[in-house]
């Protein structure tokens, strides 16, 4: 019973709206309203999205041992589960993933496996993308985009995407790069094992202005998108005070940026973690079934 905890702790920590609003709304721009195809579409990403972080907290041991919070939500570096335990969960999801995937067609198979593979990459050796500067720009700010290009491409049966749904996935890669700050608490264990992370490379005053460029981009793209009838124009007002607020966040004392739980809480959770894949979602739904 206690392993059974252990893993519905991590599942809770690692389900974020983001990968599932994005899919979502893919099929929602497609008018493809199959909700058991949608449903699925949206279990096999988050299957992904476990096998992610159950290969990242096996191989992220060591380094994860030197933040309370972090050991507090690994469970393998706390060592209620083992190894055994953690190839079994990623065998699990990867399978899970795929499973889920298999009735809504090749396509999308496809792109679930590519997305286990970015999730692998991300974390193992000798690849291990994360140990490179530019790492998350390739593995984890593409992962997202894509599962909404290939969910698009599922819904129309066609690659051929217009210049609106192109400009939906440059948007969602930029919100994606907000998540660069949660590497921040994490510099001096990630230096210790040898991993050149964007603000270990770049140090934080850097990494600070890459954020807050990548905010204000999202919001200009933001607002093409309701100029262009892709988002609702109600969501305009909640972006624009989300993205004030993720300014106003970074520019705070570097010991608040520290401070994983200051960068969890305020950060990944309640900025691009939750709140923008959220204003997003609804304003497509708010303009694309209601009308405005």
């Amino acid at each position: 019973m206690s392993k059974i905890k252990e893993i519905i702790t991590l599942l809770r920590w690692y389900t974020t709206p983001v990968p599932i609003n994005a899919v979502a709304s893919a099929f929602i721009l497609a008018r493809d309203f199959d909700i058991t195809k949608v449903l699925l579409a949206c279990i096999s990403v988050c299957f992904v999205l476990f096998f992610t972080n159950a290969v990242n907290f096996f191989y992220d041991m060591e380094e994860d041992k030197l933040h309370p919070m972090t050991s507090g939500e690994n469970a393998y570096a706390r060592g209620a589960l083992s190894p055994i335990d953690m190839k079994f969960l990623a065998v699990l999801y990867f399978a899970g993933s795929l499973v889920t995937a298999f009735p809504i067609g090749i396509e999308w198979m496809f792109e679930v496996f590519l997305g286990d593979l970015f999730g692998f990459s991300y974390s193992v050796w000798p690849i291990r993308m994360k140990r490179k500067s530019y790492g998350w720009f390739i593995s984890g700010n593409l992962a997202i985009p894509l599962a909404f290009l290939f969910a698009y491409a599922t819904a129309t049966s066609s690659f051929n995407f217009p210049l609106s749904i192109i400009l939906v996935a440059i948007f969602i890669y930029l919100t994606m790069t907000l998540h660069l700050v949660k590497d921040i608490p994490d510099m001096k264990a990630d230096k210790s094992v040898g991993d050149r992370t964007f603000p270990v490379a770049y140090e934080v005053k850097v990494t600070r202005n890459v954020i807050v460029f990548a905010a204000l981009l999202a919001l200009l793209s933001f607002t093409a998108l309701t100029i262009i009838g892709i988002t609702s124009v109600l969501g305009l007002p909640f972006f624009i005070a989300i993205i004030i607020l993720v300014v106003k966040w970074m520019s705070v004392p570097l010991e608040k940026l520290k401070d994983r739980m200051f960068v969890y809480m305020n950060l990944m959770l309640k900025a691009n973690g939750t709140t923008i894949p959220i204003i997003f979602l609804s304003s497509v739904i708010a303009k694309t079934l209601v009308g405005f």
